[in-house]
């Protein structure tokens, strides 16, 4: 019975060890997280947004408007998945306001169907921050 049991446990803390490299790559993998990288087409400007450091943005079009103000597209690639929003902009005031937005870029170039009206920006808030990348750019 002795020996059964010794064989028992051989067995199972055999079963049960990890290679040290299978080890190392597992804690590697949980010490961070990455994001999805965007599909090639769509690498644009990269620009930062101090009150959300852990996500990454980037300027990926800025086209003219009437009335000389611009529409400018960005993407957030955060902890949560991936989102676009579409804004209109008056640099020389500077107002914005979404006039889209989604999980897609197609989902942000369909026009809201109630924009708002232009707004004051925040300084410091990510929407400041897209604002600055896309008048630097225009």
């Amino acid at each position: 019975m002795r020996a059964l049991l010794v064989g028992l446990l051989v067995l199972v803390s055999g079963c049960s060890e990890r290679s040290n490299e299978q080890v190392a790559n597992t804690d590697n993998e949980a010490s961070f997280t990455t994001s999805p990288a965007p599909p090639p087409e769509e690498e644009g400007t990269p620009y930062s947004a101090p009150a959300d450091p852990n996500a990454t943005y980037s300027l990926l079009s800025v086209k003219p408007v009437k009335g000389g103000n611009i529409i400018a597209m960005t993407r957030r690639v955060g902890s949560s998945g991936t989102s676009y929003s579409n804004r209109e902009i008056d640099c020389g005031a500077q107002l914005a306001r979404y006039i889209g937005e989604g999980d897609t870029r197609e989902e942000a170039e369909k026009p809201s169907s109630n924009p708002g009206e232009m707004a004051a920006l925040v300084e410091g808030s990510s929407s400041h921050a897209a604002v600055q990348a896309a008048c630097t750019k225009s």
